[in-house]
């Protein structure tokens, strides 16, 4: 498997949310045996409710694929000594929250796709629920994870948030993919800095 990505198959979704009405009764009125039955008898099954996802984006998928190859690199050297961990993981906080993009690590064993413990990144377009999933080994990614859940690395999304668009996730996810396949020199994250800047 391509580093960073997830395949499309894999469908666990963490967003998913149960809602779950109070009992406890707006006035403190005993009600009646003739009335407690009609509410049972009227009463629908509590069901549990899902944020509904929006339709499958290819770009998004695209994007966060390309994400994951890029993060993999990066938090490789930092677990070298050749970056900083803290200057990357602000960085990509910063600018993932600006492109609307919600993302959750969780951790996981070593599994069918991928043959390494790891986290997965699962990660939602705020705007309208898109969804797609990246990973990073645990082994040099630990730190990056447990960095992003500091609260000066935290964000709070609504569905007003201003997000990345289908084309401009696009857009970023194959040039990306250009810069991580023109080199495998080191210095990753000062030179993609570089390359977005011009």
């Amino acid at each position: 498997m391509a580093d960073g990505f997830i395949p499309e198959h894999f469908a666990e979704d963490p967003f998913l949310q149960d809602v779950i009405p109070s009992s406890r009764e707006s006035t403190h009125r005993k009600s009646t045996s003739r009335t407690r039955q009609r509410q049972t008898a009227d009463a629908e099954p509590v069901q549990p409710v899902a944020i509904p996802p929006a339709p499958p984006s290819p770009a998004f998928k695209s994007f966060c694929g390309q994400v994951g190859r890029l993060l993999g690199r990066v938090t490789a050297e930092c677990a070298e000594g050749t970056e900083d961990y803290q200057r990357v993981t602000s960085w990509f906080c910063k600018w993932l929250n600006q492109q609307g993009v919600v993302f959750r690590f969780v951790k996981r064993p070593e599994d069918e796709f991928v043959q390494a413990p790891h986290y997965t990144a699962f990660c939602r377009r705020a705007s309208d629920g898109a969804r797609s999933a990246f990973y990073l080994y645990e082994e040099t990614g630990d730190e990056f994870v447990r960095l992003t859940r500091l609260p000066k690395n935290k964000r709070t999304y609504t569905t007003t948030c201003l997000s990345i668009s289908d084309e401009s996730a696009q857009a970023w996810a194959d040039g990306i993919q250009r810069f991580l396949n023109a080199s495998t020199e080191t210095n990753t994250f000062n030179r993609f800095l570089e390359e977005i800047s011009k």
